[in-house]
């Protein structure tokens, strides 16, 4: 068996596949550096893989694709005040950043975090941390399959509040939250 590696990391039999990986679909191939698994087509100054570093584990074929966005709040650039992290699509894990104000979650490439899980809506759930009750809470955004946060089920437009630990499922996605300490 000849294997060969993709620019994705992925090692298949060339034999077989010739020059075309199996795992990647068409168009998440790396164009170069920290643009793993992005369509060249979808990367701007606006929006960039969270882990920058080549060979990161922001890669294509049916995993979930991370993007972010540089959030403002009041012309400064948000903080970071906790995280997500998925080990459903990706078995290395993917991790979302979290930062003060809100965090849109879905499928439509306009949110904060965008998942490539076809059982998510395109506006599934909303993040919301304000500094003046320190304080997370999870907006379920009218989604069809709904969200649960501890094995509870969250119906549409209802919210709960978040605890570092907690576990939210969002379609075929589970994602676990942990919040970073204030005087981190």
């Amino acid at each position: 068996m000849a294997t060969k590696k993709c620019t994705n990391g992925h090692h298949y039999d060339a034999g077989i596949y010739g020059n075309t990986c199996p795992f990647c679909p068409e168009g998440r191939t790396r164009t170069s550096g920290p643009t793993v698994g992005i369509p060249a087509d979808e990367i701007s100054e606006e929006t960039k893989p969270i882990n920058d570093e080549p060979g990161g584990n922001n890669l294509g074929g049916g995993r979930t694709i991370i993007k972010r966005k540089e959030t403002k709040i009041g012309g400064e650039e948000a903080c970071l005040v906790g995280i997500l992290i998925t080990y459903n699509q990706n078995p290395v894990g993917d991790v979302f950043r979290v930062k003060e104000g809100r965090t849109l979650i879905g499928t439509d490439v306009t949110n904060d975090i965008v998942i490539s899980d076809k059982a998510v809506s395109s506006k599934h759930l909303q993040i919301l941390y304000r500094e003046g009750d320190k304080k997370f809470w999870a907006i379920d955004e009218r989604s069809t399959n709904g969200t649960y946060v501890n094995g509870h089920f969250m119906g549409c437009d209802q919210s709960v509040e978040l605890k570092s630990g907690d576990v939210i499922v969002l379609g075929r996605t589970k994602l676990l939250f942990l919040s970073v300490p204030a005087d981190f």
